[in-house]
């Protein structure tokens, strides 16, 4: 394992640490046990959350007898300075500890947010004063959105930054990698592997560690074998190859189309109001399918979807996940298409599952849903208003967008000659026979899909445009990291 200073916290952490999210979702005992071969493996930070529901009771008991050996980050979502105040003391006893080496503010949404936590009666006050009586020793502050975390670093007020980052979503190269590093800022990264759904886990967490100004990357660990192409693999071989980069390049291709859950549960929860009326994580089910996709259908993964107190057999199919979901995935029908509820149905508890076999129409199962969600809601139905509101139908105006997107597009991906003529043209029903270029799909379409590509083709870009920019340069052009070897 190899090592890197967090910053101006001086903590001597290991560059892959431990994300405390998936320990609540195991047992006591499996949990415990994971914990210990991580810290044979050379792992000697973890970081968990009062918010994680028994994450500190179980690394609490893991570290038992052990605690100078691990570095603990850990984390409350409160903004006030009462809240705070007893949120330390409660992460405390949950660990069974009289110090945390590293307390953060988790979860900050917005600027206004931020503000409200540096102020008079703030969390932050709370913070200041728990270090100085030396229940915890450094301050920092996560958050999904890069420029909170930029204008948080810029107060000078926090050591380290929690930050949201993988080969697909890398925004905090921009300017937040950058000033941290400039500033002695610590970066931990959370998401390594997009929220579970990049399968080439060595590969992702390599990657993610060859990025300059990163100090330690947190990927969470469901199971034992895990370890294996988390940690064990990246420990044996550090360095980002071009192997590597061509390992993973078809699958970061595959998932730059836009049509993967990135596990940020806006579609659950938004500015502490329930989303979901019937509150379904669907993050957390989306999760279970990627390890069901990963390790193949499991007993474990079925009694942890029957045991959730909502689940997706109990979709409403309103459509408000849809209207507040960033990257405009079709969540309804994803619902309905999930390996584990497929599973989970076969054993008789529910209806049959869908036929996902045969070629589907998109509009009429969207229309389908909505039928199904009057039904259930009578007058209470509003039609969901998505982010990208776009109006259906065509006009010259939507066709330019496209027109101007699919040239970027092509730009982007010359260097990697297939473009993507069959998933365009199969989206908006045209056969791609005697097409030469992804413009001639947009002049012979009817339409009836422009507003999708509209929403998604903006995503392709930007992660094409980064892949191309900086993934071959990452192999010849990396800056020296400081590190020791243990």
């Amino acid at each position: 394992m190899r090592y890197r200073i967090l910053g101006r916290t001086g903590l001597r952490v290991s560059e892959i640490g431990l994300g405390g999210i998936p320990i609540q979702e195991i047992g006591h005992d499996e949990a415990v046990s994971i914990i210990k071969k991580c810290k044979a493996l050379g792992v000697n930070f973890i970081d968990t959350g009062i918010a994680y529901t028994n994450s500190e009771a179980k690394i609490g008991a893991a570290i038992k007898g052990d605690r100078a050996y691990w570095i603990i980050a850990d984390k409350s979502p409160a903004i006030s300075y009462s809240q705070m105040k007893k949120d330390i003391d409660k992460s405390l006893e949950n660990l069974g500890t009289d110090y945390i080496d590293l307390y953060q503010i988790h979860h900050v949404k917005s600027p206004e947010m931020l503000k409200r936590a540096l102020g008079a009666s703030g969390a932050y006050k709370a913070l200041a004063e728990a270090q100085k009586a030396g229940k915890i020793k450094s301050i920092g502050i996560t958050s999904h959105d890069n420029p909170v975390l930029l204008q948080a670093a810029k107060s000078g007020k926090f050591d380290t930054v929690l930050v949201s980052f993988n080969i697909l979503e890398r925004d905090a190269e921009k300017q937040l990698l950058p000033y941290c590093a400039e500033n002695n800022i610590g970066v931990i990264v959370m998401k390594p592997l997009a929220g579970g759904t990049i399968k080439h886990a060595s590969e992702a967490i390599r990657f993610c560690l060859s990025v300059p100004g990163i100090s330690c990357v947190i990927p969470g660990v469901h199971l034992e074998k895990e370890l294996e192409e988390d940690i064990a693999k990246v420990v044996r071989q550090p360095e980002f190859t071009k192997e590597d980069c061509e390992a993973i390049r078809p699958e970061i291709e595959e998932r730059a189309k836009g049509t993967f859950c990135r596990g940020c549960g806006y579609c659950t929860v938004e500015k502490e109001t329930p989303v979901c009326p019937v509150r379904i994580s669907t993050f957390y089910f989306f999760r279970l399918d990627g390890y069901a996709q990963k390790f193949g259908i499991q007993p474990w993964m079925i009694e942890q979807y029957a045991e959730q107190p909502t689940n997706p057999s109990d979709c409403i199919f309103c459509g408000q996940c849809e209207a507040h979901c960033p990257y405009g995935l079709p969540i309804r029908r994803a619902h309905r298409d999930l390996l584990v509820r497929a599973a989970f149905e076969k054993s008789g508890k529910q209806r049959a599952p869908r036929d996902t076999e045969k070629k589907r129409d998109f509009f009429g199962e969207m229309a389908e849903l909505d039928t199904v969600a009057k039904a259930n809601l009578g007058s209470r139905w509003e039609a969901p208003v998505p982010m990208f509101n776009y109006p259906r139908g065509s006009n010259k105006g939507q066709q330019a967008t496209v027109r101007k997107l699919i040239v970027q597009l092509e730009e982007e991906q010359k260097r990697f000659g297939q473009l993507l003529f069959e998933d365009l043209c199969h989206d908006m029903k045209i056969k791609p026979e005697g097409l030469k270029s992804l413009n001639d799909v947009v002049a012979l379409s009817n339409y009836d899909n422009i507003v999708d590509a509209m929403r998604h083709l903006p995503v392709a870009i930007d992660a094409m445009r980064q892949l191309n920019s900086n993934l071959e340069n990452i192999l010849h052009d990396k800056k020296k990291l400081s590190f020791t070897k243990k």
